[in-house]
C-alpha cells in the first residue's frame, strides 16, 4: 500500500513538472520579438505551401525556417501576427497579409529600406 502511494505521488510529480516545462515554451514563444517589425521580409516567399500544409490550433512543431530564424504555420502565430510564415494568410487563410510590404529586390536583407 505504502509502495503504491509512493508511486502515485512520484508519478504526479512527473506530471506537474512535464506540464510546468511546456508552460515555460509558451511563454517564450509570445516573448519572440515579432518577425514583421518592419514589414515582412521575403513577402513572395512559399514557406507553409513547402511544408506541406498548416497545423490546427498551436503546435509549436509547425515552423519552417525564415531567413535566420523560424516561423510558424499554424493557427496560433495569427494572435499576434508577429511569428507567422509571410505566406501563412494567404496559403493557409486564404486571405491577404494584414502588413503589405514592397521590397527592393537588392534590399532584400535589409529591413530598413522595406516600404509598408
Amino acid at each position: 500500500m505504502k509502495f503504491l502511494l509512493v508511486t502515485v505521488a512520484l508519478g504526479l510529480l512527473l506530471l506537474a513538472a512535464d506540464g510546468m516545462g511546456k508552460r515555460v515554451s509558451r511563454t517564450r514563444r509570445d516573448l519572440n520579438s515579432p518577425l514583421h517589425r518592419g514589414g515582412i521580409r521575403d513577402p513572395y516567399g512559399s514557406y507553409c505551401e513547402r511544408r506541406g500544409g498548416c497545423c490546427p490550433g498551436r503546435d509549436d512543431q509547425c515552423t519552417v525556417p525564415y531567413l535566420d530564424t523560424i516561423c510558424y504555420c499554424d493557427l496560433f502565430c495569427n494572435r499576434t501576427i508577429s511569428d507567422c510564415c509571410p505566406d501563412f494568410w494567404g496559403h493557409c487563410l486564404g486571405i491577404p497579409p494584414p502588413i503589405i510590404a514592397r521590397v527592393d529586390q537588392r534590399d532584400v536583407g535589409n529591413v530598413s529600406s522595406m516600404h509598408v
